[in-house]
């Protein structure tokens, strides 16, 4: 920790990330933590579960992600209701190879408004892909359904039509719906970061890293 600022950077959404998310968070506000940096960039996601289990330290109720079948069905994850709180201010890096699972924790935070993100356009894969075995032992990959964001956006780079849906614990500003608006007019409603600038990568290959930017 820096300055009272808590860094906490997640390479990948695995079975164990929410519990070493938790601890690092907890760990940050024992020691006064005034701020939260979540840094994301280069994680292509994981386990969508994991996401959920994340997001929900954040946001203490109402829908984290949405999933849209082919023939329609609809299917939400709620938050589960354990949320640290106090956890503010928050910012979440991200960079174009933030991607799945790392953009429906990033498009969550960004909907319900309790996060800035910082850094450049996300991957935009907003998509679920099912495996189904062939006889010959090999496989057949298929998207089945789209991801969907509280606010009824998708991060998938090539999908450009957007529900009515919003959070129910909390509506969507004016000015956050304009930007929605202009994305998807570029064909695109991944996740946009507020401010966009240039940050250096960090190398150092943990799951959790914890310290200074």
């Amino acid at each position: 920790m820096e300055q009272g600022i808590d860094y906490i950077r997640l390479s990948d959404f695995g079975m164990t990330s929410a519990q070493e998310v938790r601890k690092a968070l907890l760990d940050g506000k024992a020691k006064g933590a005034k701020g939260y940096i979540f840094d994301l960039r280069d994680n292509g996601g994981g386990r969508v579960d994991a996401a959920v289990e994340i997001s929900s330290f954040f946001i203490p109720q109402g829908a984290i992600v949405s999933t849209i079948q082919r023939d329609g069905e609809r299917t939400t994850e709620e938050a589960l209701g354990d949320a640290i709180g106090g956890l503010h201010p928050l910012v979440v890096l991200v960079n174009k190879y933030t991607a799945s699972a790392s953009e429906i924790t990033a498009g969550a935070l960004q909907d319900y408004h309790l996060a800035t993100l910082l850094g450049t356009r996300t991957f935009g894969k907003g998509v679920v892909q099912s495996i189904f075995p062939l006889p010959d032992e090999g496989a057949l990959k298929i998207t089945t359904s789209r991801y969907l964001t509280p606010a009824g956006a998708t991060s998938n780079t090539t999908e450009s039509n957007r529900t009515s849906s919003s959070p129910r614990s909390q509506p969507i500003a004016r000015r956050h719906a304009g930007r929605q608006a202009a994305r998807r007019r570029e064909g695109t409603l991944a996740p946009t970061p507020t401010l966009i600038v240039e940050i250096m990568k960090r190398t150092r290959p943990l799951n959790i890293c914890r310290g200074s930017r």
